[in-house]
């Protein structure tokens, strides 16, 4: 009677493995086929938090250096707002419709980020008349992402880029902050499908890069920029968690068939 006993508790344990075995298994493939197939997480900088004129120090996470090129120049960005009308620099403006580029005439980009010429009208916060470093070169933004990188892809819009050849603009990609790993360089004269030119706008997607957590735009002359947008397209925590856990499940399963 003990020996039935003692085989029916084993009979009922290993019903038990095998139920929690499909049970994890079958959990662990949805999940993955889920996260798997979910699209890469992006960030976006729009600059849409800021007004008119309101200086730009960081966004969503991610610091935002500026150098101006001239020794007098402001070293810091603001956002410009493109559906203004009478600023400082009309051909950052949308107007009745861009002058030219791969955006449809009628995209609305809203706020844009620039390079402030100068701070004369400006206080602590915001600058009363935006207006965009136009000499040659502007100067330099860097995007340092540490705080919520690394990413892999890059694209964004970009107003105003004029004459690329004479303005030497760029692209640098750095792992480990702009004194670590330079990762890739672009100079904006090789940008596929673009049309340079004053209140010109234009999209460029740059696709997978690599490895970055620090972007610098040199800025070769007068220029927004708008949209910034990377991706991870890469396995998440949770993904490796489902994974670890399909993993115990196999091994329960190896290990009764042992039995």
């Amino acid at each position: 009677m003990q020996r039935a006993d003692g085989a029916g508790e084993e009979t009922m344990q290993k019903r038990q493995m095998r139920r929690w075995n499909v049970w994890t298994s079958g959990v662990c493939a949805v999940a993955l086929l889920g996260l798997l197939a979910a699209p890469a997480a992006a960030l976006k900088l729009d600059f849409e938090e800021f007004d008119h004129g309101e200086k730009v120090f960081s966004s969503k996470g991610v610091d935002i250096i500026v150098d101006n090129a001239r020794p007098k120049g402001a070293d810091f960005g603001v956002a410009f707002d493109t559906m203004e009308t009478l600023t400082e620099d009309e051909d950052l403006e949308m107007g009745n419709g861009w002058s030219g580029g791969n955006l449809a005439p009628d995209t609305v980009l809203d706020n844009i980020l620039i390079i402030q010429e100068h701070d004369k009208t400006c206080n602590t916060t915001m600058c009363e008349r935006p207006d965009d470093e136009g000499s040659r070169p502007a100067g330099d933004i860097t995007l340092d992402y540490r705080k919520v990188g690394p990413f892999k892809t890059f694209a964004f819009d970009f107003v105003d880029v004029e004459n690329v050849k004479k303005e030497r603009g760029a692209l640098k990609f750095y792992l480990g902050g702009v004194d670590g790993t330079l990762v890739d360089q672009i100079f904006f004269a090789e940008f596929a499908g673009v049309t340079f030119g004053d209140n010109h706008a234009n999209h460029v997607d740059l696709g997978e890069i690599g490895h970055f957590d620090t972007v610098v735009i040199e800025v070769g002359g007068s220029a927004g920029f708008d949209n910034i947008t990377t991706t991870v397209p890469e396995p998440t925590t949770a993904t490796l968690v489902a994974l670890g856990l399909l993993g115990l499940a196999m091994r329960g399963r190896r290990t009764e068939a042992s039995r």
